[in-house]
């Protein structure tokens, strides 16, 4: 594995801690809360854990073991609510998270050069690799995080009085 395989593991594997410390012990009034074009926090969650499987190791291990087999995009929204996720409590989606993010990074780490390099093809992106998924991934994860820190700030933001004026 490359230096930046290595790193987008190491990032890969610490998101569930970081979810947890930023959204495990909030009350569920703002977790639950629509906050940002109906989605909330728990949703955002929600998405987290319901594109671990499906979207990325579902996709992953195709393309290890099938001859460029097509990929195509999903709708989000539709489902987390198809899937129940909305109905779990926050602490399960958070366990369940750490539970399938932990089997994912193990089994990452198992793939060759060769199984890195293999390809699929996505719908919109066209040819992508195993590599280039493993290197998107935590820039996702990366991008959701920033976006539910965006959501608690706005949350927080109400209450800021004339402190507002001071942007850190």
């Amino acid at each position: 594995m490359k230096d930046t395989e290595n790193a987008a593991l190491a990032l890969l594997e610490a998101t569930p801690a970081v979810l947890r410390e930023l959204v495990g012990r909030l009350p569920v009034e703002i977790v639950e809360a629509p906050l940002d074009r109906g989605w909330s926090v728990k949703q955002m969650l929600a998405h987290f854990v319901d594109v671990e499987v499906v979207a990325f190791r579902d996709r992953l291990r195709r393309m290890v073991e099938e001859e460029r087999p097509a990929i195509p995009s999903i709708d989000a929204m539709a489902r987390i609510d198809e899937m129940g996720w909305q109905a779990r409590s926050v602490e399960s989606l958070l366990d369940e998270l750490e539970r399938e993010r932990g089997a994912t990074c193990r089994w990452l780490r198992t793939l060759t050069d060769g199984q890195l390099t293999r390809p699929g093809e996505h719908d919109t992106a066209g040819e992508i690799s195993v590599s280039n998924v493993l290197h998107y991934w935590p820039t996702h994860d990366m991008a959701h995080l920033r976006h539910i820190q965006r959501m608690l700030a706005a949350v927080l933001g109400h209450e800021m009085g004339n402190a507002k004026d001071y942007d850190v």
